[in-house]
């Protein structure tokens, strides 16, 4: 699961979703779960990792990288298609 290799932080996911342009509702549809889900996550609440891991490949799907090591990156950037 790709959240083993490090916890989301609520910062990284909403400026995931910044550079994607995209609502809160339209990134909880791709990653298939609750929009409650995805607003704690956001806030800094605990969630479980399968919310974690739903978000992460929706974000991964979508183009967005996490920059950075350890559990928390804080750097996301996007690829840039040509």
């Amino acid at each position: 699961m790709d959240s083993l290799a490090f916890q989301l932080s609520g910062h990284s996911c909403v400026a995931a979703r910044g550079l994607l342009n995209i609502s809160r509702e339209e990134l909880a549809s791709l990653a298939g779960i609750s929009l409650s889900s995805l607003r704690r996550l956001e806030q800094g609440e605990k969630v479980s990792d399968y919310v974690i891991d739903r978000v992460l490949k929706a974000l991964r799907a979508e183009g967005i990288h996490f920059i950075g090591s350890g559990t928390a990156p804080e750097l996301v950037s996007k690829t840039l298609s040509a």
